[in-house]
């Protein structure tokens, strides 16, 4: 939608603006298209796995870091 129809319109108002976005969502609804997945439930469940595990290492070390300040050493 941002590409479609915001960045595409000047909006001199919040009123206008949401004019405009409340008449993309009717046009796009009044011919709905069927969303198609690229990946299986597998791979994006393993893609969120890698980031989890990716944050806590993250995070881990930051802890870690923060100790190591704090005492001193």
């Amino acid at each position: 939608m941002t590409e479609k129809q915001i960045r595409r319109d000047v909006h001199r108002s919040t009123a206008e603006l949401e004019a405009a976005i409340t008449a993309y969502i009717d046009a796009v609804n009044t011919d709905p298209k069927r969303f198609r997945w690229t990946k299986s439930a597998d791979d994006i469940l393993a893609t969120i796995k890698r980031f989890w595990l990716a944050t806590l290492q993250i995070a881990n070390v930051q802890n870690k870091a923060a100790e190591t300040s704090e005492s001193g050493h």
